[in-house]
């Protein structure tokens, strides 16, 4: 992915950031670094999953003059086609967020109730694997998150990516609408095997490897079968099967991760 966000943005544009403390270089940001760095550090576990949105400030950090700043997750699909169609709805709109599934309440009842913890106001989501940003929104979201983390309780409550970028947002008069072309695709929460993925689309969340996707998922699944979860047993192996086209080789993966056979 990206050396085709490369082709397509140029390489000098396009910064890999990376969730671990090892070294930084000209385009690459390790973001535990820069998170301790910009007093952003909280006693939350896996702070770099939770706030994706750090990555964006750790971007502005370095170039402060884009108009407009992207992210995109690493399990994404994605193509010469898909981005050529991303790159084309990115130049006909102007929002300062644009987010797949852009909503109220979008991120849940939980994310929700984190973000209430601290915010007496409405709570707004979206799904954070391909999201855009103005220069201005993360200049203003980075002073938000920065003031946050001074208020941190001490508590499991710390607002998520997705909550916290479209709240804040939303409720401060900034321009916020939904990604069209990630529609296109599929992005859920169910992953899928590039091998079965339809080019031309954005598709959240991939694997290349079925061994690794299964090893992902496996603690999951046997957790709720051995707590006779039924019906969620059954929903995931539906909704893996469906999404991947009805991989019977995958399906058959999972059953010998739930019996432990493989």
């Amino acid at each position: 992915m990206q050396r085709l966000l490369e082709q397509g943005f140029g390489a000098g544009n396009v910064y890999l950031v990376s969730d671990t403390a090892g070294e930084t270089g000209e385009q690459l940001i390790s973001l535990p670094r820069f998170v301790a760095s910009a007093g952003l550090s909280v006693a939350i576990d896996r702070l770099g999953w939770r706030c994706g949105d750090h990555c964006f400030y750790a971007v502005l950090d370095r170039v402060d003059d884009a108009d407009y700043y992207w992210l995109i997750e690493n399990d994404v699909y994605l193509d010469d086609e898909a981005l050529g169609k991303l790159r084309l709805e990115s130049a006909a709109r102007s929002e300062d967020l644009l987010i797949h599934g852009f909503a109220p309440g979008a991120s849940g009842k939980t994310w929700n109730k984190h973000y209430r913890h601290y915010y007496d106001e409405p709570a707004y989501g979206g799904l954070f694997p391909v999201v855009r940003l103005s220069r201005k929104a993360v200049a203003y979201l980075a002073s938000e998150r920065a003031q946050l983390a001074q208020r941190f309780t001490g508590t499991r409550y710390y607002p998520n990516d997705e909550v916290f970028v479209c709240s804040r947002l939303q409720n401060n008069g900034f321009h916020c609408g939904a990604l069209g072309v990630t529609t296109e695709g599929h992005f859920n929460l169910t992953r899928k095997l590039v091998r079965n993925v339809a080019p031309g689309r954005l598709h959240h969340p991939v694997s290349h490897c079925p061994k690794a996707m299964v090893a992902k998922d496996k603690h999951r699944l046997r957790k709720n079968f051995y707590r006779l979860r039924w019906a969620r047993v059954y929903r995931f192996l539906h909704a893996s099967y469906r999404e991947n086209n009805g991989d019977r080789r995958l399906l058959a993966r999972y059953l010998r991760a739930l019996f432990f056979l493989g």
